[in-house]
């Protein structure tokens, strides 16, 4: 019973769990929302490699984008890993969820802005994957939908569970069934000699 009332549930945590796994499953997730049009593949931007390097202003690009964003209450930075690398600065309004933030990639050389990722340059498509995790693990209606994600995925683990034990169960009531017909066939059968 308890499985059939959280089904719902179940099924969109697995299908936002499949958009992870599977990329043709987030090409349609992303067609869906757009329309029947695709967003088409997110490229990342590559700084110019430049024979003189100069140390990245950090903490200027930081506070210009801080006053840019007052609503902040996250912030993530993410150095260069390579020559073409960028800088990314990211901007939560959130704590909690990450789909509403905001996301600048800076030239690690020249420090000139290469791309924003922020909702409102997302299409539809881009908007409801950026929103995937939020809503796999409910973080999207907070604490309330976190707890709900947490009883659904219990509820669905232990259905194999339960299943078993229900199959088990009648397969013992079958038998003790057909044991108590066999030992009353005989008792019957016999009574029925006995009265002539």
């Amino acid at each position: 019973m308890f499985g059939f009332y959280s089904f719902l549930l179940a099924l969109v945590i697995a299908l936002t769990g499949l958009v992870w796994s599977y990329e043709w499953m987030a090409h349609s997730v992303d067609w869906l929302a757009n329309g029947g049009k695709f967003s088409g593949e997110a490229k990342e931007p590559i700084s110019a490699i430049s024979v003189q390097k100069s140390a990245f202003p950090m903490d200027r690009f930081f506070e210009e984008n801080a006053k840019k964003h007052p609503e902040t209450q996250l912030f993530s930075v993410d150095f260069p890993t390579s020559d073409t690398a960028t800088f990314a600065f990211g901007f939560y309004p959130s704590l909690t969820t990450y789909h509403d933030g905001t996301y600048l990639l800076y030239d690690q050389y020249s420090g000139k802005l290469l791309k924003e990722d922020s909702p409102r340059t997302q299409t539809a498509g881009q908007r409801i994957r950026a929103m995937n995790y939020d809503i796999h693990i409910g973080k999207i209606l907070g604490l309330p939908g976190q707890l709900l994600a947490f009883f659904a995925s219990l509820i669905a683990a232990s259905l194999p569970i339960t299943g078993f034990l229900i199959w088990w169960g009648r397969r013992k009531k079958k038998k003790t069934a057909s044991s108590k017909q066999k030992n009353r066939q005989p008792a019957a059968f016999l009574l029925q000699k006995q009265d002539p």
